[in-house]
């Protein structure tokens, strides 16, 4: 049984009319600018789309150029595309991106400018990113939380 999403709102989008492509359901969103779009059901329902178009043109725009913004899109990639340098040693090994931090602003939301001297850390190095296991943390704390395996003999 399908479920009925219209009237439902996910980030800008409300919900019109179920469309069927093949095997594929989309549904027919109106978004808060005025435009109309047409989205898989499953894009809607894990936040990976939020509107037209128009709210990544906004963040885009203002963010993209960002060292924090680099940050983010080099976690995303590591965990999730197989062509990155990293993915061997994260995505790999099943470290993900949360859902709701594969899209810039709800990551910027929940962790803000980085302070000074300070990188994103994972309190739990075999788990994934998310907002209750990263933290912003200096390089001597990032060093203490590898995997001994990782750790250069200092002598």
């Amino acid at each position: 049984m399908l479920e009925d999403l219209t009237g439902q709102t996910f980030g800008r989008l409300t919900a019109l009319s179920v469309e069927r492509r093949g095997r594929r359901t989309y549904w027919l969103c109106e978004c808060s600018c005025g435009n109309e779009k047409s989205v898989r059901r499953e894009k809607l329902k894990n936040g990976t789309t939020i509107s037209c178009g128009c709210a990544r043109k906004e963040r885009n725009h203002q963010h993209t150029k960002t060292k924090l913004y680099g940050r983010w899109n080099s976690m995303v990639m590591r965990c999730h595309n197989p062509n990155s340098v990293g993915y061997h040693k994260y995505g790999a090994k099943g470290i993900k991106v949360c859902d709701r931090w594969r899209t810039f602003i709800n990551f910027y939301e929940d962790m803000g400018e980085p302070p000074e001297g300070m990188t994103l850390e994972r309190l739990d190095s075999s788990g994934d990113y998310c907002p209750e296991n990263v933290v912003w943390a200096d390089y001597v704390t990032q060093n203490n939380n590898r995997p001994s395996f990782n750790k250069k003999n200092v002598v």
